[in-house]
């Protein structure tokens, strides 16, 4: 409903990304959730890509949370967590396996579900994102963008569940997920 608001939320996620270590950043386009990006969204992305990386100088500190005992409780803890994880896929054959079994796609549908009554219950927030038809920003007008892909792992974004709380649906993700 603010597709506007896209282009603070990219950078702030880029920049995020950064401070955390990532290797490897892409700011989408501010305007790719209501179909196919115009150039001023491709160019906006880019540069939000590159004043991060060349003027910031954010990719120049090697690391920006270093000392944080939070940071480094929290990246402990999700490592240990994520081991486990593999090590049970691991014991049960694989990622071949696993995906083939479909626990996998059990596992991402029963962690989507909680995360999406959460919201709805309005148990967490989703920063950036508004609850509703607030913004009185003109909806975008673009070329549909690429049918999403479906399968065992379909691509869910948590500002769908706000985007079909008042029974308009921006895309067609919840009819897949």
């Amino acid at each position: 409903y603010s597709p506007s608001v896209n282009l603070l939320r990219n950078t702030v996620a880029a920049f995020a990304a950064g401070a955390g270590g990532a290797q490897a950043i892409t700011v989408r386009p501010f305007d790719s959730a209501a179909g196919r990006p115009d150039e001023f969204g491709r160019r906006t992305a880019r540069n939000t890509q590159l004043l991060l990386m060349e003027e910031s100088g954010i990719a120049q500190v090697i690391d920006p949370t270093s000392g944080s005992w939070y940071v480094e409780n929290l990246t402990n803890r999700l490592a240990e967590k994520a081991w486990e994880i593999f090590q049970s896929i691991e014991v049960d054959g694989g990622m071949a396996v696993a995906i083939a079994k479909g626990s996998i796609t059990e596992k991402v549908d029963a962690s989507w579900a909680a995360k999406k009554a959460n919201l709805i219950d309005k148990k967490v927030e989703l920063v950036g994102v508004e609850p509703g038809s607030v913004s009185n920003e003109k909806p975008l007008d673009r070329f549909p963008g690429p049918t999403i892909p479906s399968g065992s792992l379909p691509l869910r974004r948590f500002p769908a569940v706000f985007e079909s709380v008042d029974g308009i649906s921006v895309t067609n993700e919840e009819e897949q997920s």
